[in-house]
This record gives C-alpha cells, structure tokens and sequence, in this order.
C-alpha cells in the first residue's frame, strides 16, 4: 500500500507516462505480484486513516482528508481484495481508477464507480453506500460492525497517534523519520537537515528510491518529506514548534536550491502559497510567518543566484527555471526587473520578459519605473512589456520612453503605444510624426494611416506642405502621402492636385517620383471627383497619364476585392 500511495502522488506530480510514474507503477505491480505468489488474495480493510491487512497496519496517513485511507474512506469503500490471477493490464485499470479517484476534489469521480465500471475479475470490494460486493452479498451485520468500528476509528484516534511509529507487535517493526531518511538518502544533507525536526515518517524501500534515482537522477520520494513537514507545521499547537517547523523548510529550500531542484522547489513555493491562503482565515501571525517564506523565493538572493544559473550557459533548458519564476506573485517584479538588466542570453531574457509581461498586469506600474533605467536595452525591453500589457496607465511611461536617445527605444515605445491604440496612445504617437529618425516616423505615420486617428491630420498636412518632405526617402513620402489621403479624404484632393500639376523650382528626379506618389494617394480617395479626374489624365500620353492609368487600374482592383 506504501507502494501505491507512492506511485499515485508521483502520478500527480509528473506527467502520467514519465519514466518516474511508470517506475513506480512498475515498483507497485512487482510487490503486488510477489505477493500473490504466497498468497492467494490480498484483503484490506480501509478505515477513516488506516489501511489494515490481517488486522495490522498497513499504511497509515495523516489526519488529511487527502491521504489515501480518508479519499478511499470517504468515498465509501470499506474492503478491497485482490486475487491471485491478476494480469498487469487489469491492475494498470484498477491504478487507473484509483488515481482518478484520488485526484478528484468534487467528488465527480466516485472510487466505488469508477471499481464498479471496471468490471474487474480479480478485484473484489466492499462498499457502504449502495452495498456493492463484487461477488457476492454483503451480511448486513458484518456491515454494521465494520461501519461502528470505522466511525469509532474516527472518534479516537488523536492526533498524537499519527506523529509516532506504527508498532506491529507480531512483526516488532517500528519506523521513525531517522530511519526513513537514513535509508533514502546516506549522506544527504537535506536528510540530515529533516532529521531533529520529524519525529515519525512511514518507511520506504531503499533500493525502490535507489534504482530511480540512479536512472532518473531525481529523488521524487523527498515530495513526500516536503509533505509531512507541511503536515508538522499545520498540527503544531505552539508557536515555538511551529516556527522551528518553518525554519526546517526554509533550510531545506535553500539546499534545493544550491542543488538546483527545480521541480521540489516549485513543490514547496505552491504549498508554501496554499498553507498561508488557508492559515489566513484562521492564524494571521502563522499566515504571515509562511508569506515571508513565500517571498524570500523571490527575493534578491534567490534572482542573482537564478541569473548566475542562466547566465552560466547559452543554451539551458529554461523549462524549470521558468515554472520557478511562473509561481512568484508581483512583490518579485522589482527582482525580476533587476534580473532582466543582468541576463546575458537573449533566450533569458525573452523569457523573463514573458514572466513580467504575465505578472506586470497586476502592477504596471512597477513595470513602469525602469523606463528610467539607465541601460538602453532594458528601457527598450521595459517598452514591448508595457505594450503587451496594454493599458492606459502604460501610455506616460511609453510616451517618456519616445524621448529617449537611442532610437531602438524610441521605435519599440511608438510600436507599444500603437499596439495601446487607445486615443492617448495615438495622441503620444503623433507627437512621433516629427521624430529625427526615418524609422521611428515611418513607424508613426504607419499607424497614424491605419488607425484613423484624425486629429493628426493637421500634422501631415503641415509635413507634406513642408520644404523638408522632399528630401525624405521615396518610402517615407509615400507612407506620409497615403495616410494624407486615407484621414483628410476629399480635403486632400486639392492640396494632391497641386501637388501634382504644379511647377516646382526643386525639379529633377525627386519631383517627379514625388508626383507619382501624390497620383497613388489620390486614388485612394474614394470621392467620384477622384475618379473623373483619373480617367482625364489618362487620356494624355505624358507620364502623368500613365500615372493615372496605373492609378485607375490599381482603384478598379481594390474595388473588386471590396465587393468580393
């Protein structure tokens, strides 16, 4: 039962079909089919805390409605059998149901159904509710015996009896957490840390751990260590034992830590999390004393020891270190910030910036303040954060940021506020129409075109009208002209016209490309004056009238997709 227990928690940890679930399903299968071959079926008897066989125990848990005998006794199971003759497949059923059952909390997945669904030939049981026994009936006077037992079980046993050793006085077998942990794990300081502070622990099969660690190279059994030292500091009734309970687990963190255990510690940030949201209602000073345990997992000591990790190379899996950094809360971000300003790889620090896109929503404003960092590259990381995140209260940093002397920064501010696109974020964004960088105006006018945004239509009309629009690239002209056209609509004809058929003293090349552009504005304009206009110019044979040609062929196309 010790076996089962086992192979179902890890089944809740890990992926169902990773090697550490399938070792200890195959652990489970090899005891039971060992144990058949001496007997000729195995009975136990579930009670509110006990799993007995033959009247021993054998396998207790801890007053939780979550170990194994409460789930299985709440669920109305009193016996189960398993007889000789068993095949793997049936028992991999029967596991399957069991799981299903354990990792139920709305009682969907009632374990007595799910047994009586599998229609198993070598599993028998006995059941409360509806006096299931497969194979037979059930005496109603054994039924009445066993049910008065099992609620005097639950009346009695203290929660004392849990914290000392199981004595089988046929057997003379008696386990504590010494002798647990010294079978585990010889040598081990996170052992030797456990040891003065747990006073019993079920014992395990040291060449079961053994052979998963050497193929795993994990130690899955500490989960259930972390487990019991949760147990301790709920049950402990002074405080003095409560916080020597607390200062065990933080030791045993940062010893994890150092060993770069990941997956453990993710485990203990989550119950530490869950404890102190389920102590708060009941104990504030324990709540809190367990929140400052929560936070130090975010603190500055364990960031530049997560940076030193990520930094040591290039290619990490960043996988662990992510999940770690996914169970922090927002009084990290200010640590998360700092890290994101010492991480060397881009992949970390795609990776960080992800985390506090995630985590930011809740205070933006943290995010905010390293707009005023002094390194180029996490203002502009600051930037595409803050534009991921998406609010209005992100618009006053952006626009600073739009000040800022690197033009990489300025550039990545105006894509955020454009992906803002709100009438703030627009508004800081025409002031961008007049930025010194190609680049980061081209960004602007992009926007400002496709947005709509009308107020900054005086703006490009002042630009396009300007002596200096003829010196920008043909690329720039253009976006300026067609957002020209696609926000001032019919006022823009004239002002194109001009443009078009005017003498101007700066000739050459340039004006003629720039006439060319105005002709592709103007037809985007969907005025029928527009249209007449078009088909006039082209009836000449000069440029301007294969212009309008191409002008009218590329309207008469844009059109049919509209009504397609």
């Amino acid at each position: 039962m010790i076996a089962l227990s086992r192979a179902i928690k890890t089944s809740l940890l890990y992926p169902p079909e990773g090697s550490i679930p399938r070792e200890f399903r195959s652990n489970c299968w090899d005891r039971l089919e060992s144990a058949l071959d001496e007997h000729e079926s195995l009975e136990f008897e579930i009670t509110a805390h006990n799993i007995l066989h033959d009247g021993d125990v054998a396998f207790s848990g801890p007053k939780s409605d979550s170990n194994l005998p409460a789930l299985l006794h709440r669920d109305g199971l009193r016996k189960i059998r398993i007889l000789r003759g068993i095949s793997r497949d049936e028992f991999e059923r029967l596991f399957q149901a069991l799981l299903r059952g354990y990792s139920s909390t709305l009682g969907e997945d009632d374990i007595v159904n799910l047994l009586w669904e599998g229609d198993f030939d070598f599993v028998e049981y006995e059941a409360v509710d509806d006096m299931i026994l497969s194979g037979g009936e059930i005496d109603p006077d054994k039924l009445a015996e066993n049910l008065e037992t099992n609620y005097s079980d639950l009346l009695d046993e203290d929660r004392e009896k849990l914290r000392k050793c199981v004595e089988d006085e046929s057997a003379q077998k008696q386990w504590t957490a010494r002798d647990e942990l010294e079978e585990l794990e010889v040598g081990s300081e996170i052992a030797r840390s456990l040891l003065e502070n747990i006073e019993s622990f079920v014992g395990e099969d040291e060449a079961e751990v053994q052979k998963v660690i050497e193929r795993d190279q994990e130690e899955p059994i500490q989960f259930s260590a972390i487990d019991l030292l949760f147990d301790m500091a709920l049950a402990d009734r002074d405080s003095s034992g409560f916080n020597t309970t607390m200062d065990t687990i933080d030791t045993v963190f940062n010893r994890l830590f150092d060993q770069e255990l990941f997956p453990l510690l993710v485990y203990i940030i989550k119950k530490l999390r869950n404890t102190t949201d389920a102590l708060a209602a009941t104990n504030k000073n324990r709540a809190e004393r367990m929140r400052q345990s929560y936070h130090r997992s975010g603190d500055r000591i364990r960031i530049s020891k997560l940076t030193d990790i990520l930094n040591r190379t290039e290619d990490r899996n960043l996988d662990e270190v992510r999940s770690y950094l996914e169970e922090l809360d927002a009084s990290a971000l200010s640590q998360l910030l700092w890290m994101l300003g010492e991480l060397e790889h881009f992949a970390s620090r795609k990776a960080v910036c992800e985390i506090l896109e995630s985590k930011g929503r809740q205070r933006p404003e943290i995010i905010a303040g390293s707009i005023f960092d002094s390194r180029w590259y996490v203002v502009r990381n600051t930037a595409i954060i803050l534009g991921e995140i998406g609010t209005d209260s992100s618009v006053a940093p952006l626009k600073k940021a739009c000040e800022h002397e690197d033009e990489r920064v300025r550039s990545e501010a105006v894509d955020s506020l454009a992906k803002i696109g709100t009438e703030k974020a627009n508004d800081a964004i025409r002031g961008r129409l007049y930025d010194e960088s190609g680049k980061v105006r081209r960004i602007a006018v992009q926007h400002i075109g496709k947005s709509g945004y009308r107020p900054a239509l005086e703006d490009l009309a002042q630009i396009v009208a300007s002596r200096d629009f003829w010196d920008l690239n043909a690329t720039e002209q253009k976006e300026f002209l067609h957002a020209y056209a696609s926000l001032g609509g019919t006022y823009t004809i004239e002002p194109l016209t001009q443009m078009i058929t005017k003498w101007t003293p700066f000739g050459g090349e340039p004006a003629r490309v720039l006439k060319e552009l105005a002709v592709g504005a103007l037809s985007l304009i969907g005025d029928p004056a527009v249209e007449d206009l078009l088909r006039k110019w082209s009836q000449k044979s000069d440029e301007r009238g294969k212009w309008a040609r191409t002008a009218l062929m590329r309207r008469s196309g844009r059109r049919r997709e509209e009504t397609e």
